[in-house]
């Protein structure tokens, strides 16, 4: 396979319309026939192929957090469809057309609130330390510890 060489002229429209179609930069480095690590020294030495880039990758990267966004809300619209049916009316064949109008609900999603809510407030919202009842943090050592020995006390062998 015959390798690819940088042009100016070609190279950033073709990586910003890859981009765009959601194609990861492995996928755009193997649809020009070069390395991941070649697409990477270009993306540096060459400030136009990295505008195309991002140029391309902003409107999927908006697309999909608002699938998220409306994943994490929930989502509800009305669908109407036509339906045709053919009777016969007095020996003529009549098309009748029937409207069904439908609602279409899409309940919000907790692992893509959880999700978002991880991403967007990483400090609130990111796994901390374990806390008892009362409120005191617990050190993870300290529980395996007191696990092991009460499992040595009721006679478990783990």
């Amino acid at each position: 396979m015959p390798r690819t060489k940088y042009d100016p002229d070609t190279t950033p429209l073709l990586v910003k319309g890859w981009a765009r179609e959601g194609l990861f930069n492995k996928q755009i480095a193997k649809n020009l026939r070069i390395a991941r690590q070649t697409l990477n020294i270009w993306i540096k030495k060459y400030p136009e192929l990295s505008e195309a880039l991002k140029c391309g990758q902003a409107p999927v990267d908006f697309e999909v957090e608002n699938l998220l966004l409306d994943r994490c809300r929930g989502r509800e619209w009305i669908e109407e469809r036509v339906t045709t049916e053919d009777v016969i009316l007095k020996g003529k064949v009549v098309r009748l057309e029937k409207r069904i109008t439908i609602s279409r609900i899409i309940p919000s999603d907790v692992t893509a609130i959880i999700f978002w809510l991880k991403m967007r407030k990483p400090d609130q919202w990111q796994r901390g330390p374990v806390v008892e009842g009362g409120g005191e943090v617990i050190d993870p050592g300290i529980w395996e510890e007191e696990v092991k020995a009460l499992r040595k006390r009721d006679g478990f062998s783990k």
